[in-house]
């Protein structure tokens, strides 16, 4: 039986964004040093870290069909990504377009605006870090769920459902155990869950 083929390629092609994505965020010391070149690189990665997110909610609702002996832990799942997925999507708004339109203007007015863009660039990096965490968070929880859910399912097997749980419960206990969300730290986030959304990806579009 073929499982959900679009659904199995969204998650394989949304995790590879969000893993390009971090592979060539800029700073935002490179965004003032060389403007015209980082910050086409900084709104084509959050396009794209963007693009990515949407396809990988596509991909997870795939997922939770396959799962309907297990419905409600599974909706439940569904709906703690989603929220995730919108709180990162604001992070990389804010970090990819008005961070950069505020560069912009700060670049435009001289050394007179680099008190000013101090201050608005500390509000920026925690809102970031704010929406950052909480998508760490709610993700993790879903993708734990997901994988409860998968877990009795042969299609997928157990070995992917605790990868799954293990993957989840390590980044959400990072996360409150004061891991920093910087190009490090988050990176290291998006591989852990990478690893799960490759490998259920591909359960996805194989033939049974």
């Amino acid at each position: 039986m073929r499982l959900d083929r679009p659904a199995g390629i969204a998650l394989i092609g949304g995790t590879l964004a969000g893993i390009v994505t971090m592979a060539f965020h800029p700073t935002g010391h490179a965004l003032l040093q060389d403007f015209e070149r980082v910050s086409l690189v900084n709104r084509a990665v959050h396009s794209l870290a963007i693009s990515g997110t949407i396809a990988t909610v596509y991909g997870l609702t795939g997922l939770r069909r396959q799962l309907e002996a297990r419905r409600s832990l599974a909706d439940a799942a569904l709906v703690s990504y989603a929220f995730g997925a919108v709180a990162v999507m604001f992070a990389a708004i804010a970090s990819g377009f008005i961070g950069t339109e505020l560069a912009a203007q700060v670049l435009e007015a001289g050394d007179a605006g680099q008190e000013s863009y101090a201050t608005v660039r500390e509000f920026a990096w925690a809102f970031n870090q704010a929406c950052t965490k909480v998508f760490v968070v709610a993700g993790s929880i879903g993708i734990a769920l997901f994988s409860l859910a998968l877990m009795p399912d042969p299609r997928f097997g157990r070995a992917l459902g605790a990868t799954g749980v293990l993957v989840g419960m390590v980044a959400v206990v990072a996360t409150v155990a004061g891991l920093p969300m910087n190009i490090h730290g988050f990176g290291a986030i998006v591989l852990g869950h990478g690893i799960w959304m490759l490998w259920t990806g591909a359960r996805l579009v194989r033939e049974n």
